[in-house]
C-alpha cells in the first residue's frame, strides 16, 4: 500500500493508494480504463479524467466514475515521494507476517501440542 506523495511511482488502477485500490473496490470501473499502467501523478495533473477510461460508460460504472472523480479532486500531491507498506502496515518484511497474513490463523486441537 502506498501514501502518495508526488505520486510518480504509483499506478493509479493496480496499487493500493491511500487505502484505495480502483481494482478491488471498483472492479467494474477497473475493466473501462484504458492504460492500466498510469500513475496517480499522471491522472492528477490530467485535465479530463475520463480520458483515461473507455466510453460510453453504463449507469452502474457511471456512478463509480463519479465516486472517483470526487476522490481524485481531493486527493493532494506533495512534494515528497510515496511511502510504501506491506499489507499488515510495516515498511518492514518480515517472512512471518507474510505467512500469517496468506494463511491466516488456525484454531488447533489441544492434542496437537502433546507431540
Amino acid at each position: 500500500m502506498a501514501a502518495v506523495g508526488n505520486g510518480s511511482p504509483c499506478f493509479f488502477c493496480l496499487d493500493s493508494w491511500n487505502g484505495f485500490s480502483l481494482s478491488t473496490s471498483m472492479a467494474e470501473l477497473f475493466s473501462f480504463v484504458k492504460n492500466k499502467h498510469v500513475t496517480v501523478q499522471q491522472v492528477c495533473q490530467s485535465t479530463h479524467l475520463h480520458d483515461n477510461f473507455r466510453l460510453p460508460l453504463s449507469e452502474e460504472v457511471f456512478q463509480q466514475f463519479t465516486q472517483l472523480r470526487a476522490l481524485v479532486q481531493s486527493l493532494v500531491l506533495a512534494e515528497g515521494f510515496d511511502t510504501w507498506s506491506y499489507i499488515w502496515n510495516s515498511s518492514l518484511f518480515s517472512s512471518k507476517r507474510a505467512y500469517v497474513h496468506l494463511i491466516g490463523t488456525r484454531q488447533v486441537h489441544p492434542v496437537f501440542s502433546w507431540l
